[in-house]
This record gives structure tokens, sequence and C-alpha cells, in this order.
């Protein structure tokens, strides 16, 4: 017999799946068949041909058209990186919580679950951050 909290756990991680892969499915449509989607509107967030501007003064790479906007605020300037972090916050969540379950710490404040949850997924998202620039920013750029 299933039980009702496994039922439940289930249908969560079933759900956050789904989520990621509409994410997925809308990251691709607008990278490469904006064209013919449902986002063709003219929309300055929505058009990856044109949304690089929403980063940049005047279009202008270079200047930044507001704090953050070409790097830790960037899903705030289009649908891609929007999509984008929405994929990463929700791919955080699963490692984040295997930690929290498998971690023990001495302290019974940081074995609290929810604050072992949210050191963990913070940690991880530090790490992710650090992965992408080192990447992005330091190496495969010229």
């Amino acid at each position: 017999m299933i039980k009702k909290q496994d039922l439940i756990a289930l249908a969560v991680v079933a759900i956050m799946v789904v989520l990621y892969g509409i994410f997925d499915g809308i990251k691709d449509t607008l990278a490469h068949h904006y064209s013919i989607s449902i986002f063709k509107q003219g929309s300055l967030f929505w058009d990856a041909s044109i949304s690089w501007c929403n980063k940049w003064e005047n279009c202008e790479s270079g200047k930044e058209r507001f704090l953050g906007s070409s790097s830790w605020l960037v899903w705030t300037t289009d649908g891609w990186h929007l999509m984008k972090f929405l994929q990463n916050r929700l791919w955080l969540f699963f490692p984040a919580l295997f930690l929290t379950v498998s971690f023990h710490f001495e302290s019974r404040f940081w074995n609290f679950t929810l604050v072992k949850f949210l050191l963990f997924y913070v940690f991880l998202a530090v790490v992710q951050s650090v992965g992408f620039t080192m990447m992005y920013d330091w190496l495969l750029l010229r």
C-alpha cells in the first residue's frame, strides 16, 4: 500500500520536473523558433534577437542599463534569461534537499531542516555561479 505522504512527494517531484521541462521548452522556443511561436508580438522582453538590448544602456554593450543587468539581475532583462533562472533555481532544489536529508550537524540550529536546506541551497547556487563565471567570463570568451 502506498502511503499518502509518498504520493504527495511523488506529485511534488513530478510537478517540479514538468516545470523544468516547460522552462526548457520556452527557452528553446525563444532561442530557435521565436518567429513562429506564440511569443511573437514584437516584445522587447521575449524576442531574443533584440532582448539583449535590455541589459545595456542605449543597446551598446559595455554600460549596464541598471546595476546587475548583465550579471546577477540578468534574469529580469529578457524571457530567455528568466526561464534559465527559473530552471536553475528549480534544479538546485533536488541536490539541496538530498544534502538536507543526509547531512547532520552537531549544532541544533544548523540541524533545523529549513535552515539546513537554505544553507545548502545558497551554497550550491554560489558554487554554480562560480562555475559559470569561470567558464563564461574567464575561459571561453577572448
